[in-house]
């Protein structure tokens, strides 16, 4: 084969591989969470990061997760609200963005007895080269904070 028409090939599959339309190597990036996490709080598409006061939430009672909730505009209201039982839970909230032809959240929340202390950890993963804007609030379920603990939020 001539050198040509290998290098018109190796542009070709490069295109393909990182194109901007939605590159091969982004075929798989998705959401994730690991550690304590319980389950994602689907309350995102009610609740959008710029209608928020806050970038971060440590939710730990009805009535101030009530209060969230009335910032949810009339239009986005519906009956499918996730209800969040906080005898046995606590809802975490950070704010985070990344750009790129696919983005994703990788989100991880560990315990630490020695500094009593949940630490949630959130990799932003991008792909591609568009200029593309994610941003998501991270709900996330987690077993009840202890008393006496608190919550170490690291965005990479």
């Amino acid at each position: 084969m001539n050198t040509k028409l290998q290098i018109v090939i190796f542009f070709l599959l490069l295109g393909l591989v990182v194109g901007c339309e939605k590159p091969l190597l982004c075929i798989g990036l998705k959401n994730k969470n690991s550690g304590i996490i319980v389950s994602d709080l689907d309350i995102g598409k009610y609740l959008w990061p710029d209608q928020l006061p806050q970038d971060e939430y440590i939710i730990t009672n009805d009535s101030v997760y009530a209060e969230l909730l009335e910032l949810i505009p009339n239009d986005r209201r519906d009956d499918k609200i996730p209800a969040v039982d906080f005898e046995k839970h606590t809802v975490l909230g950070k704010y985070a963005s990344g750009g790129g032809c696919d983005i994703a959240f990788h989100r991880n929340v560990e315990k630490n007895n020695r500094r009593k202390m949940y630490v949630y950890t959130i990799k932003v993963k991008t792909c591609g080269f568009c200029e593309k804007l994610g941003m998501s609030m991270n709900w996330v379920l987690v077993p009840k904070l202890p008393e006496g603990y608190t919550v170490k939020f690291e965005v990479n």
